[in-house]
């Protein structure tokens, strides 16, 4: 008897469960390869392929209004919309039909005939949002159908759309099986507030932001697409090109510099490097980064062309930093070794901090961001914000990268409390801190600074940077190999380089006490100047001791604020260089010298 109820109660809910799939508003469970990826840890798929299975989840969960933000080709997104429509969501069963709108074509339906995608017109009438909107609410309530408006983020402030956009999402969640997705690119959101959405329809629409390609897709479409297309085109050429053959370490790379590009920008650029240097080179690819940062209007892109070796003193940073480039590696990985989070340098101007900075980026050979506070804080209202998101996603997406804060003081000028700006910088030090502790892939961040002393501390404590070094003024060993650095890149220009073992650098660093190195450079810069106006002479001693003489400081008349820095970094930082710090002259003292008392020309 048992057996009997048991099996009765099987057949109602077969019956039940037939009943909600006729219906279409529930299709049935069934477990896919890419369900079975995304819950396996030890398969692993792309952000482009989950978001694909997304994407079909959401139309399978029968969402009414689901708002796309890309900025893939639209085409390529169209494309992955038409394959889950033809494929089905699950089976074959549950294949849809697929209509756009644009407000140049119309309605149309998106059909394809052989490899060709083409389209049918469907209403030449609905060539205005609000006639979309009606002749799709008014369409067949069993036409199982997606319709993709492109670009419609202009109209969503209309209260007219809004109010049939919210008629079209009642109409579906009760009987019908018509989905509407909104595609737009991702920085089409509405002006200063950071909000993709008007509030009337946070309620109704799903916004789905559509992801660059990671590593795993981007290598898949270098393997499969574009290395054989490229390949294909080398064949063909008179005469022909060899052929393009990349093992396991340069296909890293060439991941690693189209990271942060959509697969349309990927394109471009390989298909530039190619034609230029007729294969695929790294650094070229790479360099079309330039062009996104550019465009953000956000923050500039650093090109520099200074080495570590480049710089005098400094050494101990320099052993730092050489240690944390050489983690950057898969064995390091493998080894345990976390990647780099960055580094703060603080000292005095013209130090050696924005060199340093500029070494890294040449040296470690990745892309360089550096941010201007002038460009991040705004009038309106929310607007910094929502610019400092915007910066750090950048970065994050075009990563491995290198991101440099020039000057944080003035970043952060409010302070923690930000009282002084409504709270703008509070909130802004907030979402920068919370980034730097959670954000994915290698970002390193460099902070230079002259004095941070009223900045929040938890903007720079340990996990969310490794180390906080000094870079104060050389001292008479740094300085002397400063001056050697500076006179030797002149020289090379003059082809005299044999000058540089007559110059007494030794005389001329003891002579520019307390001098920084952007001084030092200046007072070469002096001397080689004067010795073209006397007729392209020989570069002499006299010469740079004369512009060391002319020179006051800037240690000098800002004394007191050096002096308290010092006092201020004790037992706080490291010193980035190998030797303590020399004591600063009083500006009585040094006038003294420097008017030609103690110098002897």
């Amino acid at each position: 008897m048992a057996s009997k109820t048991q099996n009765k109660d099987k057949e109602t809910e077969m019956k039940e469960k037939n009943t909600i799939d006729e219906t279409g508003v529930l299709e049935p469970e069934v477990i896919e390869p890419e369900i079975l990826a995304s819950s396996n840890p030890k398969i692993t798929i792309s952000k482009f392929q989950r978001a694909e299975d997304d994407i079909k989840i959401l139309i399978r969960a029968r969402y009414p209004i689901i708002y796309v933000l890309s900025d893939e080709k639209e085409k390529n997104v169209l494309q992955i919309v038409y394959d889950i429509c033809r494929k089905g969501t699950t089976s074959n069963k549950y294949q849809k039909k697929l209509f756009l709108w644009d407000i140049s074509r119309g309605i149309v339906e998106q059909t394809v005939d052989g490899p060709q995608i083409e389209y049918k017109s469907v209403s030449d009438q609905a060539d205005d949002p609000i006639n979309a909107l009606d002749f799709i609410i008014a369409q067949n309530k069993d036409i199982d159908a997606i319709y993709v408006l492109c670009e419609f983020h202009h109209y969503l402030p209309d209260p007219n759309v809004q109010r049939k956009l919210r008629l079209f999402s009642e109409h579906t969640t009760n009987s019908e099986k018509k989905i509407l997705i909104l595609l737009s690119t991702k920085n089409d959101g509405m002006p200063n507030s950071g909000k993709a959405i008007p509030s009337e329809l946070e309620n109704i629409v799903h916004i789905y932001e559509w992801p660059y390609p990671d590593g795993l897709h981007i290598e898949k479409t270098l393997k499969d697409n574009i290395i054989p297309t490229l390949n294909h085109r080398f064949k063909e050429a008179n005469p022909p090109i060899p052929q393009m053959n990349f093992v396991e370490k340069d296909m890293k790379k060439l991941v690693n510099a189209c990271k942060g590009m959509t697969v349309y920008q990927i394109e471009n650029a390989t298909t530039k490097c190619a034609i230029v240097h007729k294969t695929l080179i790294p650094q070229t690819i790479s360099l079309e980064k330039k062009q996104i940062i550019q465009r953000s209007g956000l923050c500039d892109y650093v090109e520099p062309d200074q080495k570590l070796s480049d710089i005098g003193g400094l050494a101990n940073l320099k052993r730092w930093l050489k240690n944390r480039q050489n983690i950057l590696s898969d064995e390091a990985f493998d080894f345990g070794c976390d990647l780099p989070n960055g580094v703060l340098m603080i000292g005095p101007w013209g130090s050696g901090k924005s060199s340093a900075a500029k070494a890294v980026i040449h040296e470690w050979g990745l892309p360089g961001i550096r941010i201007d506070a002038a460009k991040i804080y705004n009038m309106y209202v929310g607007d910094s914000e929502q610019r400092t998101r915007k910066i750090l996603k950048l970065a994050e997406s075009i990563s491995p990268c290198v991101l440099w804060f020039d000057e944080v003081e003035n970043l952060l000028a409010g302070g923690d409390s930000g009282v002084s700006d409504g709270g703008t910088s509070s909130r802004v030090i907030g979402i920068i801190s919370t980034w730097m502790s959670e954000h994915e892939g290698m970002v390193f961040c460099i902070f230079t600074a002259n004095d941070i002393s009223k900045n929040p501390p938890k903007l720079f404590r340990k996990g969310r940077l490794d180390e906080i070094f000094i870079v104060d003024l050389p001292v008479s060993e740094e300085r002397e190999e400063i001056y050697k650095i500076h006179i030797k890149k002149r020289l090379e220009k003059q082809n005299r380089l044999h000058l540089l073992d007559k110059i007494d650098t030794v005389t001329i660093a003891a002579k520019s006490y307390n001098f920084s190195g952007a001084e030092i450079e200046a007072a070469v810069n002096a001397a080689v100047i004067q010795c073209f106006n006397d007729g392209q002479r020989d570069l002499e001693t006299k010469d740079i001791l004369k512009a060391v003489k002319d020179t006051i400081p800037l240690s000098c008349t800002m004394r007191e604020k050096i002096t308290h820095l010092r006092e201020w970094q004790k037992g706080r930082a490291v010193l980035a260089s190998d030797f303590q710090p020399e004591e600063i002259k009083d500006i009585k003292e040094f006038v003294s010298v420097a008017s030609g008392q103690h110098i002897e020309l």
